[in-house]
């Protein structure tokens, strides 16, 4: 993630469900304040929940 791109990579299983592509990408207008907030909240949105639903690798 940086100010102005945040870039998902799903398993295909979930690219399915969702119906979309397995590695998207979305176009931010964040401040500088408001980068780490973003960041803490999809951390704990993706972190929380069952264990085996929990991404494996989490860059943010």
């Amino acid at each position: 993630m940086t100010e102005t791109r945040l870039r998902l990579k799903l398993t295909p299983e979930a690219a399915h469900d969702l119906g979309v592509s397995a590695d998207v990408t979305f176009a931010l207008e964040l401040t500088s304040d408001q980068l780490p907030m973003l960041k803490d909240g999809l951390t704990r949105v993706f972190a929380s929940g069952r264990e085996n639903a929990r991404p494996t690798l989490l860059h943010t």
